[in-house]
C-alpha cells in the first residue's frame, strides 16, 4: 500500500474536529482573550462584586456586565480546550498514519530483501551452461568407465584414469561456479576421492594393515578394527590446477569413521563429527569449511579430543598444506542400494568465505556428478579391496 493509500484509508474528521482545528478557531482565542481583558478592565467592580455571590441567595440579581465577562471566560475556555483536543486528535491521527506508512515500507523492504536474496541464490551467468557442458563430457567418460571389464588386469588403472579425467572436468566447472575461471586467476584447486571401506570389508581385505597404518587424527586408543569403517584417500583419483596427472601435493592418509554412516535429513539428526570428510561420511551430507580458522573454532566448539584437535591443526598449519588447502567442500558419494561409497573432496589454496551461503546452490548442481562417481566407486571398490 502506497503512502497516499494509507492516508486515504484514514477515517474522515468529525465536524467538531474540523471546526476546532480550523483557522477560525485559532483566531477566536486571541480575540476572546482581548474581549475578556477589555471587559475585566472596564467592569472590574461589577465582576469583583459577582465573585462571591451564589444564585441561591435571595437578593441575587444578574448583572449584565459581570454576566458578559463570565460568558466570555467560558467561551474562551471552551475554544482553548477544543483547540487542544483537536490538536491531540490530529497528532494521534498523524502518528497512526505515519506508523501505517512505516509498517508498509517495512513490509515492502522485506519483500525487496527476499527478492534480492532469491536473485543472489541464482547461479552467476554462464554457470548453468558450464554445468551442462561438464556433465555431458563426464557422461562420456562415465559410459566408458561403466563398460570396463572388471576381470581384466588393467581394469583398476583404467577406471582410475577415467575418474581422473572426470575430476579434471569438474575442476573447471567448480572454478566457473566460484568465478575463478578467467585466465588471470591464480587460485589453485584440487579434487580427490576418498573411498569408504566398512570394517567388515576391510577385515577381509589384504589391504587391512596398509590402510590401518595410514589412519590419522584418531583419538588415543582408537584402532581401525574397532571403527565402523575407514575413509581412504586414493591418490590415483586426484587432480589439481595445472597438474598434468594426479595432484603432486596430495598427502595420502586415512580417516577413522567411528559411527556407521546414516543420512541426517535435518540439522537435529546430525551426529557430532570432525568437520569435512568425516562429517560428510557419517551424516551423508555436503559440508563446507570456509577457512582453517573456521575449522579451528568448530573443533573447539565441538570439544573434540585435544590430541586429535592438535593433530588436525598441526596438519593444516604445515607450509606445504597451506599452499594447497585453505578451504574445502566435501561431497558424500552415496546410493540407495549401496549406501556410503566415499567422499569427493574439493579444496583450494585460499579461504572461501561465501561457500556456506552458496552450498544450497552448489549441492544440486553437483548432484549428477555425484551420482556418476558413486556408481563408479561401487564398481571400483572390489578391485581396490582385492589388492589388485
Amino acid at each position: 500500500m502506497a503512502p497516499s493509500a494509507a492516508l486515504a484509508a484514514s477515517p474522515p474528521k468529525s465536524w467538531l474536529n474540523r471546526f476546532f482545528s480550523s483557522s477560525g478557531a485559532n483566531v477566536l482565542v486571541p480575540l476572546l482573550s482581548l474581549l475578556v481583558g477589555f471587559t475585566l478592565t472596564s467592569w472590574k467592580d461589577d465582576v469583583l462584586a459577582s465573585l462571591f455571590k451564589g444564585v441561591w441567595q435571595p437578593d441575587m440579581r444578574f448583572d449584565g456586565h459581570a454576566t458578559t465577562f463570565w460568558l466570555l471566560i467560558c467561551l474562551l475556555s471552551a475554544v482553548v480546550w477544543g483547540s487542544n483536543w483537536a490538536r491531540n486528535r490530529d497528532s494521534a491521527r498523524t502518528t497512526g498514519e505515519v506508523k501505517g506508512i512505516l509498517d508498509n515500507m517495512h513490509a515492502q523492504s522485506n519483500k525487496l530483501t527476499e527478492a534480492v536474496t532469491q536473485l543472489h541464490s541464482l547461479p552467476p551467468r554462464g554457470v548453468l551452461e558450464a554445468c551442462k557442458d561438464a556433465y555431458e563430457v563426464c557422461e562420456g567418460y562415465f559410459v566408458l568407465a561403466a563398460s570396463v571389464d572388471a576381470s581384466q588386469p588393467d581394469a583398476r588403472a583404467e577406471l582410475e584414469t577415467l575418474v581422473r579425467k572426470m575430476l579434471g572436468v569438474m575442476e573447471r566447472f567448480v572454478r566457473t561456479f566460484d568465478g575463478e575461471h578467467l585466465e588471470g586467476s591464480t587460485i589453485r584447486y584440487g579434487l580427490n576421492v576418498m573411498l569408504y571401506l566398512s570394517r567388515d570389508e576391510l577385515q577381509a581385505s589384504p589391504r587391512k594393515d596398509e590402510v590401518a597404518a595410514r589412519v590419522r587424527f584418531a583419538g588415543p586408543g582408537l584402532t581401525p578394527d574397532r571403527a565402523a569403517g575407514i575413509l581412504d584417500i586414493v591418490p590415483a583419483m586426484s587432480v589439481a590446477s595445472g597438474a598434468a596427472s594426479t595432484d603432486p601435493r596430495l598427502e595420502r592418509f586415512a580417516l577413522r569413521i567411528d559411527t556407521p554412516p546414516q543420512l541426517a535429513k535435518a540439522a537435529h539428526d546430525s551426529r557430532t563429527a570432525f568437520p569435512g570428510a568425516t562429517d560428510a561420511c557419517i551424516n551423508m551430507v555436503h559440508t563446507a569449511v570456509p577457512s582453517i580458522d573456521y575449522l579451528a573454532s568448530t573443533l573447539e566448539r565441538l570439544q573434540t579430543d585435544p590430541g586429535a584437535r592438535a593433530a588436525v591443526l598441526d596438519y593444516f598449519g604445515q607450509d606445504a598444506i597451506q599452499q594447497t588447502i585453505r578451504s574445502f567442500v566435501c561431497v558424500p558419494l552415496t546410493a540407495k542400494d549401496s549406501g556410503m561409497t566415499g567422499v569427493l573432496n574439493i579444496h583450494r589454496d585460499v579461504p572461501n568465505p561465501t561457500i556456506e551461503n552458496k552450498l544450497a546452490l552448489f549441492v544440486p548442481l553437483m548432484t549428477p556428478f555425484r551420482h556418476q562417481l558413486t556408481r563408479l566407486m561401487v564398481k571400483y571398490k572390489p578391485l581396490y579391496l582385492s589388492g589388485i
